[in-house]
């Protein structure tokens, strides 16, 4: 898969505290057939941690298709949200993989 084809994520933010509003657009992700398609946020832990965090500081939020491969969605920073490197991830549909991207929690 060629990186042109791939994903892509921008986010309007990428380091802020409790409060702040991102603003989540990917291009090159179509919709997945047949599941309602949604963006994860894994905070610090989770992302630093995945076997043993399972679902802890794991996110689940929807997503709106807004063409046919553009999709945009909206996270605000929590107060639980620890300090730290967290990912958002867009589900993609096809062979093609997620949208990723980062934003560090700050206090």
């Amino acid at each position: 898969m060629s990186e042109k084809n791939s994903p892509r994520l921008r986010l309007s933010a990428t380091a802020g505290s409790a409060g702040t509003h991102i603003d989540i657009a990917a291009t090159g992700c179509p919709a997945v057939p047949g599941q309602v398609p949604s963006v994860f946020w894994h905070d610090a832990y989770n992302a630093a941690n995945p076997k043993r965090a399972g679902d802890r500081g794991l996110v689940r939020f929807a997503r709106r298709q807004v063409g046919v491969t553009s999709v945009d969605s909206r996270y605000i920073v929590t107060t639980a949200d620890p300090p730290g490197r967290s990912i958002i991830e867009v589900e993609c549909g096809g062979l093609i993989g997620n949208a990723v991207g980062y934003f560090t929690v700050t206090r």
